[in-house]
């Protein structure tokens, strides 16, 4: 994504004003996400990972 100046003599503000805007309505999706801030814990199952792979010619993603 690419933020630019707005092309008039008040763009420079502009710029300022919407960013502190997103900063702060950031900051607000963010307590709502995870309210305490703290790291989630660590899951108790062994560590592992599942991979999905595809046949030749289905749609989507996977080898």
């Amino acid at each position: 994504m690419l933020l630019s100046v707005a092309p008039f003599p008040d763009g420079l503000v502009a710029m300022a004003n919407f960013c502190r805007v997103l900063a702060r309505e950031s900051a607000r999706l963010a307590a709502e996400i995870d309210p305490d801030g703290e790291p989630a814990p660590p899951e108790l199952q062994p560590g592992w990972h599942w991979v999905a792979s595809n046949s030749p010619g289905e749609s989507g993603a996977g080898i």
